[in-house]
């Protein structure tokens, strides 16, 4: 899971793939004990930037995923890492009560085949080149809906953007800079993740 703030909570988005039962872009609201100092690496004073090196990843102990797609509140043992845990991140503080308190976003990354049957969870748009907006105290989080390959992963805190950025129509992969293009208007923005190379041809 990425871990990021909006300067006040933290919050943690489990990072999705095409295979069940990681097929989900789930948000929550945690708790920790490290609060304050994760909340210090996680300045927002950088608006804008962002790079591998710059996050902050979570591993949980081995837990059963339906509990959070249900959007149960639980602790569990996790461990914090500066960077991608799975991409040469390394390991910071280990919590031995970290706390899933409240499911803020729940959605099923579109399938890679057709469906044989009704699926409740997946989403209606196929192509779900869209976003979904989360209010955060005085802040915004946008949500970029996972599509079919090739497709994207991306958080973006934003403030003061009186309209989407980014239009849902949509439909390449977009790079860094054009990210930060696009939110350039708004009056403070920062790009919190984004990743390609799980949702790549």
């Amino acid at each position: 899971m990425v871990v990021f703030s909006d300067g006040t909570d933290l919050y943690a988005s489990h990072l999705p793939l095409y295979y069940s039962p990681h097929d989900y872009q789930l948000i929550y609201k945690i708790d920790s004990s490290y609060k304050a100092l994760v909340l210090e690496s996680l300045d927002l004073d950088h608006a804008g930037a962002f790079s591998q090196s710059s996050m902050v990843t979570l591993l949980p102990a081995i837990f059963d995923l339906n509990k959070l797609i249900n959007g149960e509140q639980f602790s569990i043992p996790a461990e914090f890492f500066k960077g991608h845990f799975e991409r040469g991140g390394n390991q910071w503080l280990s919590e031995s009560k970290l706390t899933f308190v409240e499911l803020l976003f729940k959605r099923r990354v579109s399938k890679q085949y057709k469906r044989q049957h009704v699926d409740v969870d997946a989403p209606n748009d196929p192509s779900a080149n869209s976003w979904s907006i989360i209010e955060l105290g005085d802040s915004q989080l946008y949500v970029h809906s996972i599509g079919t390959r090739p497709s994207y992963d991306a958080l973006i805190l934003v403030k003061g953007c009186s309209e989407p950025a980014i239009k849902p129509t949509e439909t390449h992969v977009p790079s860094v800079e054009q990210l930060n293009a696009a939110f350039a208007v708004c009056d403070l923005y920062s790009l919190l993740y984004f990743e390609t190379q799980d949702f790549a041809l």
